[in-house]
């Protein structure tokens, strides 16, 4: 089985690497990214409005789980085309595969 380390498309050997690359790299050309900017910038602003909601009772925030783990997820789910409910399911998902 898969870890979420080894899943990784860097983690795969040509011709897997090849092929799995084919299928993505549409979504990842320079004029796509640039048209998700705004998106992006948007998506990191709402995570950072947010983080207050998360301070604990010594005035801290986990800022990989509130941040840097979410801001892939939902970046990606834009660039798949998910409605937000679809992401929160990729992000609750996400959070399974990496529980210790």
């Amino acid at each position: 089985m898969r870890t979420a380390l080894t899943s990784t498309l860097a983690a795969y050997d040509p011709p897997d690497h090849t092929r799995l690359r084919r299928l993505v790299s549409h979504a990842f050309t320079a004029r796509r990214v640039q048209r998700l900017r705004p998106r992006v910038e948007h998506i990191v602003d709402a995570l950072l409005a947010d983080l207050p909601a998360h301070v604990d009772a010594v005035g801290t925030v986990d800022l990989m789980e509130h941040f840097a783990h979410q801001l892939p997820i939902l970046v990606i789910g834009e660039l798949l085309g998910l409605p937000p409910e679809e992401q929160a399911t990729v992000a609750y998902l996400r959070r399974g595969t990496h529980q210790r």
